[in-house]
């Protein structure tokens, strides 16, 4: 199992400390281990080493991630603008010679590595620009996933300069009129449910559906799907 690094296809994982709601949450233990382990670990089940990149901040309350992250794992960090989101991914990308990037969030500690595959796979076969699994949603908020070309992020950066484009990355390549986009169509499941922690609530939810999945734990939806129905925490109609 992996991602071909040809066409060279990066998995950028955009993380901060100075979270609003839950300040320093990237480093909050998280059933044995930083939140932040949780997505890098998924994240290279199906990447290389050098196919991840952490992209922070250079503000110094970063500085603790950062150390955390080059230790333990080895993997590049790219310390960018606070406020312009979008020119890390610009910037990491043309520093590595990338073709597609699959942006990574990393407050979502459950995602499949499975989808990256996937994202990467409806990318190549169709020749799309932009290609996501939330548009319609048909998982819980957390496990999205979005692949996109290089190219097509570094045209929309000369020509859109949004505060949301800045913010929020790909918001210009998921309305653009000139870009072609492909999305994932299937049944929903369990979509009610928050896999991803921006609140205390959130993280209170994870760390129980974590605990149910147990060390050992398959990374796949498959697997987070049946901890999330056994929780009981939901209407699992839908699902049924």
């Amino acid at each position: 199992m992996g991602i071909s690094d040809t066409p060279l296809t990066l998995g950028v994982i955009q993380a901060r400390m100075g979270s609003k709601r839950l300040p320093g949450k990237s480093l909050r233990n998280l059933f044995g281990k930083p939140l932040i382990d949780h997505v890098i670990e998924r994240a290279l089940f199906v990447l290389e080493v050098d196919q991840v990149v952490l992209a922070t901040t250079t503000n110094s309350e970063d500085d603790e991630l950062t150390s955390h992250v080059s230790k333990r794992f080895g993997i590049e960090v790219y310390r960018g603008l606070s406020r312009d989101v979008r020119s890390r991914f610009v910037e990491i990308g043309a520093q590595r010679s990338a073709e597609y990037i699959i942006r990574i969030t990393a407050d979502d500690p459950f995602k499949d590595p499975e989808h990256f595959l996937l994202a990467q796979q409806r990318l190549l076969e169709s020749d799309a620009d932009y290609y996501n699994n939330f548009e319609p949603q048909i998982y819980p908020i957390g496990m999205d996933i979005e692949c996109f070309k290089y190219e097509a992020l570094v045209r929309n950066s000369m020509e859109d300069l949004s505060a949301d484009s800045l913010e929020h990355v790909t918001w210009g390549l998921r309305r653009g009129l000139h870009y072609k986009r492909i999305h994932e169509y299937q049944s929903p499941e369990l979509i009610s449910s928050r896999l991803t922690v921006d609140t205390e609530a959130d993280f209170a939810f994870c760390s129980a559906l974590a605990d149910r999945i147990g060390k050992g734990g398959k990374y796949d939806w498959k697997t987070t799907r049946r901890a999330l129905i056994s929780l009981d925490t939901h209407e699992p109609k839908e699902s049924q």
